[in-house]
């Protein structure tokens, strides 16, 4: 054993470099936001309320490719289709969210072929009811209702 770790071990340095760090931030000041007037700081890679692109006629850009679902860990995701007839490509019937079991963990949002689902910077997302959170795919392609505070 090497002297400097003898007398590291036996004076605990690494436990005063830790109880330091702990006291310096123990002493300053707290750091509060006074939510509805002032709004946090959102980083590049958060993910929030959901959304369905839609191109610009107004049609959602969802192929029914069922991807989004079937790499959702939590299964909260439904996609139901149907073929069509004529041009032998399948047409999404139903699309369905589940926030309430969501991880946000984005992998919808990345194997998405057409970039169709979106996890966006919002986070206001509170609702009164449980049933607000399983969004169709009309809620999707608007945005959920939010109450606007002011500030």
């Amino acid at each position: 054993m090497k002297v400097k770790e003898l007398v590291s071990k036996v004076l605990f340095l690494d436990l005063i470099k830790g109880l330091s760090i702990t006291l310096k931030s123990m002493m300053s000041g707290a750091v509060t936001e006074q939510y509805p007037k002032e709004r946090s700081k959102i980083y590049e890679r958060f993910r929030g309320e959901p959304r369905m692109g839609v191109d610009e006629n107004g049609k959602t850009k969802c192929i029914a490719c069922n991807l989004c679902a079937i790499n959702c860990p939590a299964g909260c995701i439904t996609v139901e289709s149907k073929r069509d007839p004529e041009t032998k490509k399948r047409v999404l019937t139903r699309y369905v969210f589940d926030m309430q079991r969501c991880l946000f963990c984005g992998f919808c949002e990345e194997i998405c072929p057409v970039d169709c689902i979106q996890l966006t910077m919002d986070y206001e997302m509170a609702q009164y009811s449980r049933k607000n959170f399983i969004l169709e795919l009309e809620q999707l392609e608007k945005g959920m209702e939010k109450i606007k505070y002011k500030k």
